[in-house]
Formats: structure tokens, sequence, C-alpha cells
């Protein structure tokens, strides 16, 4: 097994990069990695879907779930089209709303906290009632997730800034222009909830049997914590979208993405990361998130309520880690 250490003298260098992920790697006030593509969260509508039911992106932007779930309900019947899509007994879009109001669902000490959680309860109802009003479609898996955005069969989804790559990889040239990006409804009156959130993403870190520490230090400095042309280059070939501030300044970053409507959307989701709230994400993240699925299936076909539901997932979750 790989440890990792002494990242730390790259405090000032991620100072820079926006401060959610960087959280996820700082045990005793030392970091210990450099976060590098962006897993900002970005709702993404087919603006002429909107159009027929007589909205704008406007009108989805800096919006709660009660809001959305009002204008969800019109778009469905004046569309046919449900507003949203996800992966059946995945709670990926539960976690972003959870994130979007700094909700952890571990204590300060990393123990699983589900049972008198507000919170949870609150974000667990809005998924509910997005699936009880039929505007969000479960999908069995993850091919049948990208074939309901690509095949024109829900408004648009909510996910991290990756899933740009899905809606664009489409061969139907209709949906060119036809896409805007915003940000995802927070959680209504909750307090601290923000309109921004997380899903994905990925870190470097340097092994301690390293022998190159200090070249290795140095090449996360000067690139992945410290470099606007490094990132262009990695938005133009791989579509990686950083999570270094300076790069939203960047001119390819400011470039404007025909298929998004002409808008520059790569330095708004850029600027999205900076409002991203910081929550303890523990280190028992998929027991969660494997329980969390469950308890959500449980309660949405009808054999569990909601309390039993979540008291069962956190037995669930501190018998798998000996809690």
């Amino acid at each position: 097994m790989c440890i990792y250490y002494r990242l730390y003298d790259l405090k000032k260098s991620v100072q820079l990069i926006v401060t959610y992920p960087v959280a996820n790697s700082v045990k005793d006030g030392k970091n210990y990695g450099v976060p590098y593509d962006s897993n900002t969260v970005i709702a993404c509508y087919r603006t002429d879907y909107l159009d027929q039911a007589g909205y704008t992106i406007d009108d989805l932007t800096d919006i709660t779930w009660d809001r959305f779930i009002e204008i969800g309900k019109d778009v469905l019947d004046k569309t046919g089209m449900p507003m949203l899509t996800n992966v059946q007994g995945e709670p990926d879009l539960l976690n972003m709303i959870l994130q979007s109001a700094g909700i952890s669902v571990f204590d300060e000490e990393g123990k699983i906290s589900l049972v008198n959680n507000d919170g949870l309860k609150e974000a667990m109802n809005v998924y509910m009632d997005l699936i009880n009003a039929g505007i969000l479609q479960e999908q069995t898996d993850w091919s049948g997730y990208q074939g309901s955005i690509n095949n024109c069969t829900v408004v648009g989804t909510i996910n991290g800034s990756w899933i740009c790559a899905t809606i664009t990889s489409t061969d139907q040239a209709e949906q060119e222009g036809n896409w805007a990006v915003t940000n995802m409804p927070k959680l209504n009156d909750y307090p601290g909830a923000t309109n921004y959130s997380a899903q994905g993403g990925s870190t470097w870190a340097i092994s301690s049997s390293s022998k190159n520490y200090d070249l290795a230090v140095d090449f996360f400095k000067t690139t992945w914590a410290g470099s606007t042309e490094f990132y262009d280059n990695i938005l133009s070939q791989l579509g990686a979208i950083a999570t270094y501030l300076p790069a939203a300044d960047s001119d390819a970053y400011n470039q404007v993405s025909d298929y998004f409507g002409g808008e520059a959307i790569y330095s708004k989701i850029v600027s999205y990361g900076s409002n991203i709230p910081t929550i303890n994400k523990g280190i028992y993240w998929s027991e969660e998130k494997e329980a969390l699925g469950t308890a959500l299936t449980n309660v949405l076909n009808g054999s569990s309520d909601l309390d039993s539901a979540i008291e069962e997932a956190q037995a669930t979750i501190e018998f798998n880690i000996g809690q």
C-alpha cells in the first residue's frame, strides 16, 4: 500500500485551488494531495424543451428544489418530458443535495451519522418528491442513464461537470446549441444551503516510497497547482476541467461552446467550484453510498418507511465497518 505524505509543502499553491476537494486530503492541518480535475456539479437542460413549456435557463438558475419541482411538473405536463434522469439505487443525486447544503453523514470523529440527521431526511424527501412527481426518471444502469440524455427522452441532468462529455458525444446534430448549463437547485430553506455541490473528481498525491520526492513536489507546484497553460491543454485534449481557480481567466476557458448555446461554460464551471461547501466525507464513503442507495430503494418501493430505512442503513454501515 502507498502511504501519502508531506504534500503540505504545497500549501501556498493549493490556496489557488477550490477549497472543498483540498479538504478531503487534509489531516491534522497537513495536506497530502492536489486535486486536479473538477467534480463541480452542473445542471444541464435542453433549452428547446424548456421553451416549449414557456421557460428559459434563467428560470432554473439560483432556485430551490421546491421551485424546481413546480417547474418540473409544468414542463412534464406540457412536453411529456421528465426533467431529470438518474441510475436506480444510486444515491449520487442525494449526496449532491447533501453537500450543497453542507450536510455530512459523518460526525467530526468520522463515525456514521444518519439517524436524527434532519438534513439527510429533508434531502431524501426531496429525492422521493422528484420520483413521485414523475420528474426524475430512474434508469436501470449507466448505459440507460447516458441513453436517456442522448436519445432525447429527458429535459436534462444534474451531475459532475464531466457529464458534458456524455452530452456532446451524441451524433444527433439537432441537439447542438440546444443545451445550457446552470447551477443546481438548493435545499429550500435549510440553513447554509447553496446552489453548488460536487460529484466525483480526482486527486494526485506522492507516495512515501518515491525516489524523486523533491522533483515530484516541484512538478505538482509548476503544473497541477501552478500552470494555466497545462489546464488549457488537458481541457482541449481530454475535456478535463480544472480545480485551479486562475484557469477560469484563461483564453481556453473563456472560449464559447456552440453545443451549449454559445456560452463560455468552462469559465462558469470553475467559478461555481469556489462556492461549494466543504463537508467531512469520512473514510467509509463507499459503504455510506451503498447503504443510502438501498434505503432510498426500500422507501420508494414501499418496503420501509423513511425513519426505519435510515436506521437500518446506519446499522448496516456500523456492522460492515465494525463500529
